[in-house]
């Protein structure tokens, strides 16, 4: 009887073993199987990555993005306005293909102004600069990529009257300046018009038109004594 239990005890041992070497194996099929087609999808993508085809594809998205921003260019106040726009990838800028050649801006380093522009004064910069933001954003929301949908600006209007009205007399803007910023305005609402709420700008601004339109889509306004960060806040914290 005892011989019999030692028989089946090893039978069973060397079943278990048997079970557990098939299934290593099983596994380092699997294994190798998967690293096969890993390696597949890696060649394949590597494949469609190649430099040329990189190079190609953005192109013509920069094709799309200065195509775009050109056709939006005459609604702001910008010396080139007439002339074609292009988007320089490198620097996130705008380049003005002009008759007498290209007009970039310059570079914008730490600390440096926005009227620091070879397109000439603040506004330039200024429209360059918002044409360089809603035509990446317009892609981006077109092609459904992967990025925040959402733009904040602050004192878009600081380059045609840098103080509030409430300030006094003197930093009162002109009827020009108040056209231009309206006119300003008119562009950014059409380009978030356009995107059909694929985009929310967000602008923090002392302008305050008197459009209803305009009305209509201000959140707060912190005058007449409200703030931002309100005064009882402060001891608080200090």
């Amino acid at each position: 009887r005892r011989r019999l239990e030692n028989r089946r005890v090893t039978a069973v041992g060397r079943i278990s073993l048997y079970m557990e070497s098939v299934q290593k194996r099983e596994d380092e099929d699997s294994l190798g199987q998967l690293l096969e087609a890993y390696k597949d999808q890696i060649a394949s993508l590597e494949e469609e990555l190649s430099e040329d085809d990189f190079e190609i594809e953005l192109g013509f998205i920069i094709n799309a993005i200065s195509k775009k921003i050109t056709s939006w260019t005459p609604q702001l106040d910008l010396e080139y306005a007439n002339d074609p726009m292009r988007f320089d990838f490198g620097h996130l800028t705008i380049v003005a293909d002009t008759g007498r050649g290209p007009v970039r801006m310059s570079k914008m380093g730490g600390g440096k102004s926005i009227q620091m522009s070879k397109m000439g004064g603040g506004t330039n910069a200024l429209g360059c600069h918002l044409l360089a933001l809603f035509g990446l954003h317009n892609w981006f929301v077109s092609q459904q990529r992967p990025v925040p949908a959402f733009l904040m600006i602050d004192q878009i209007s600081q380059v045609y009257y840098p103080s509030d009205p409430e300030v006094g007399p003197s930093s009162d803007p002109s009827e020009d300046e108040r056209v231009l910023v309206k006119q300003m305005y008119e562009w950014l609402f059409k380009r978030i018009a356009e995107l059909n709420g694929g985009l929310q700008l967000i602008i923090t601004d002392h302008a305050n038109l008197t459009d209803r339109w305009f009305q209509e889509a201000v959140v707060v306004s912190w005058r007449q004594g409200k703030k931002m960060i309100p005064e009882h806040w402060i001891p608080k914290y200090l």
